[in-house]
């Protein structure tokens, strides 16, 4: 009789249970759904062009979870903090992918007001020297503090990243209704300024390209912009992209490997950063923006007949391709900044900042796969205020790229995807 007894009880309090989580999944869909609806009013799209590149692009919806994964020797935190956008469908925009510590994390302002669109950056926080408690306060106040605080929200997804050996001891639970963030004082300075100002280092090596992986594998969709923290792109891009895609939906039809180049530049410190080809073209003109590296590795950012570029964009040209180029000859070197899709290359991970040449060896995958480089028009990417100078790789960092990139690497992708002429591994700066 007791057992009986026990047995309804505990049917009884499960029934209740389940009838709570259906409640709560039930208030957190509505809660989604409703930004969602709000959301898909404000896209980059016009009538029809949604239907069309649903149509054209046919690709497939991720989940947007929170996940904990190990890869090679590092714990990454996928979804730590979800953008307010929720999911999305993979065909509807573009997202900026990148990568940073928490240094530079406030570069996000300017880059989230130009692009408008879902924004995955990975975030290097090792538990050593503040590093990881003051990414987490960080983001906070961009999320609660900041002027532009509504548009992080809505657009930004922040990952984590760092090494086995330098995980937390405590991670904060990251809730729906965003209680982990309740103590942010929004009077006091912001954690990156005060982290800068009192200029606390890692000692660690910054694998750039475990970043560059982590947010490019979280973008929930088929197009992304793999980019730096601190590069700006011009206003309207996932619009103009799109557009454009629509006009030559062979762009996508024939699955041909391509990417679509958007050309970097450098401003002066005392100038602010353009947003459209009409203020770049003014600044170039007047000599306060260059192409980028122009003074430390011109090769590396190639402009093909860059004075018939420079003059066409005095036009103010719609978004276009200017020409078709390989990575090959001249531009064997390259290492442009592009929209790609979900099917690009993986990063190599032994790369580090620290040795340079960080995206040679991924552009050298593309020059085995054939890949073509459309050389965009009527957009770009700009550097954070201030030209570059000339640098010196310490010849022992020489030796190690040189190690890892013709030693180790260029035999295994040879040996996979077949040796091709012409392709170039040469750390060139």
């Amino acid at each position: 009789m007791l057992k009986r007894k026990l047995i309804s009880l505990t049917n009884t309090i499960l029934l209740f249970v389940s009838f709570l989580l259906v409640i709560f999944y039930f208030s957190i869909s509505v809660g989604n759904s409703n930004f969602n609806e709000e959301y898909s009013k404000e896209k980059q799209f016009e009538n029809g062009l949604e239907t069309s590149l649903k149509e054209l692009i046919n690709c497939t919806n991720k989940n947007y979870d929170q996940e904990l994964y190990q890869s090679g020797s590092f714990w990454i935190l996928k979804n730590f903090v979800r953008a307010e956008h929720g999911s999305i469908n993979c065909y509807e925009s573009v997202t900026y992918t990148t990568q940073s510590d928490v240094k530079y994390i406030d570069h996000l302002i300017p880059i989230v007001k130009r692009w408008a669109a879902p924004i995955s950056i990975a975030l290097f926080a090792p538990n050593v020297s503040n590093y990881f408690s003051s990414t987490i306060d960080s983001i906070k106040y961009m999320r609660n503090c900041v002027p532009e605080k509504d548009l992080l929200r809505k657009y930004v997804t922040f990952h984590l990243y760092f090494e086995l050996s330098d995980r937390p001891v405590k991670m904060p639970i990251i809730d729906e209704n965003n209680e982990w963030e309740s103590d942010v004082d929004c009077e006091k300075s912001a954690p990156y300024l005060i982290f800068r100002l009192k200029n606390y280092s890692h000692n660690r090596q910054y694998f750039i390209n475990v970043g560059r992986n982590v947010a490019n594998k979280a973008a929930l969709t088929y197009y992304r912009m793999s980019s730096d923290i601190e590069l700006y792109p011009s206003k309207g891009l996932v619009h103009d992209f799109f557009k454009y895609i629509e006009a030559n939906p062979y762009l996508v039809q024939d699955r041909k490997r391509r990417v679509f180049i958007i050309p970097t530049f450098e401003v002066d410190k005392s100038t602010e950063v353009p947003l459209d080809t009409t203020q770049l073209y003014d600044l170039l003109i007047n000599k306060k923006a260059i192409y980028f590296f122009q003074s430390l590795c011109a090769h590396c950012f190639p402009i093909p007949n860059k004075p018939d570029y420079t003059n066409k964009m005095g036009t103010n040209p719609d978004f276009s391709t200017f020409t078709i180029i390989k990575r090959l000859g001249k531009y064997k070197a390259m290492e442009h900044f592009y929209i790609g899709s979900e099917n690009d290359p993986i990063y190599a991970e032994e790369i580090t900042w620290n040795i340079k040449g960080n995206k040679m060896v991924h552009e050298y995958v593309m020059c085995l796969l054939e890949y073509d480089y459309h050389f965009m028009q009527g957009a770009f990417l700009s550097h954070a205020p201030g030209f570059h100078t000339t640098t010196q790789i310490p010849v022992k960092l020489r030796q190690i790229a040189k190690s890892i990139f013709v030693n180790k690497l260029k035999p295994l992708f040879d040996a996979h995807y077949g040796y091709k002429k012409g392709c170039s591994m040469t750390l060139t700066y």
